[in-house]
């Protein structure tokens, strides 16, 4: 990745690995990790929406990025890369604001629970933005597996 940014979150809860991929491969899903600060539409036909249903390597759909439900920021055109039912997904799509965003998610069974890891890598349109983007991005992403921690058991 040339000049771009990357991070990683991990947690690891109480919650067998394919149901916790449950939880978190559909839109509504989604959008719960991501309140209350940011949420993403989508066309009404994605509504029952799940990863592992999408057509993999090919433009699914254009979301909307809210700031709080009503603030647009960016407008997210996403596509999947890859799909491993019950172990992971990885995103690769672009937006207004990003020459490339990618979101690897990887769910590891281990005793009692699953860990739940994102990789996320960024190409901002926009030089130097990445340094104030890196940061907010982070609390987004410690945030939804905050939610999640709180919503299942933690084990640490």
């Amino acid at each position: 990745m040339n000049r771009g940014f990357e991070f990683t979150t991990t947690s690891t809860l109480n919650l067998p690995r394919t149901q916790l991929w449950q939880e978190v491969t559909n839109m509504q899903g989604v959008n719960y990790e991501l309140a209350p600060f940011v949420k993403m539409t989508l066309p009404k036909e994605y509504e029952q929406f799940t990863i592992q249903d999408a057509p993999v390597g090919e433009k699914l759909f254009t979301s909307i990025i809210l700031f709080f439900k009503f603030i647009p920021v960016d407008i997210h055109h996403f596509r999947l890369d890859q799909v491993v039912t019950n172990e992971r997904f990885e995103e690769n799509s672009t937006s207004l604001m990003h020459q490339f965003w990618r979101h690897t998610r990887i769910l590891r069974r281990i005793e009692n629970g699953t860990e739940i890891t994102d990789v996320i890598q960024f190409l901002p349109r926009l030089p130097l933005i990445g340094y104030l983007l890196q940061p907010v991005y982070q609390f987004v992403f410690r945030n939804r597996h905050q939610r999640l921690r709180n919503k299942f058991n933690i084990i640490n």
